[in-house]
């Protein structure tokens, strides 16, 4: 199911919020430490590296 799935990226207008219009989870890859856009909901989750994401998916493996 789509809720089930999480969709990782670096764009906020494009990757989060395109996910979110879907029903996919997002992700947000900030590797920059950019503040987040104002205008936009906040995803549930951020990360800065691919240690984080590995980190992150493991949590949520457990959790299912």
């Amino acid at each position: 199911q789509a809720h089930e799935v999480m969709y990782v990226g670096d764009e906020p207008e494009h990757d989060v919020e395109g996910a979110r219009a879907c029903g996919l989870v997002p992700v947000w890859m900030n590797r920059a430490a950019r503040p987040w856009p104002s205008a936009l909901r906040p995803p549930l989750y951020e990360v800065r590296d691919f240690g984080q994401l590995t980190s992150l998916l493991a949590l949520s493996h457990h959790q299912c």
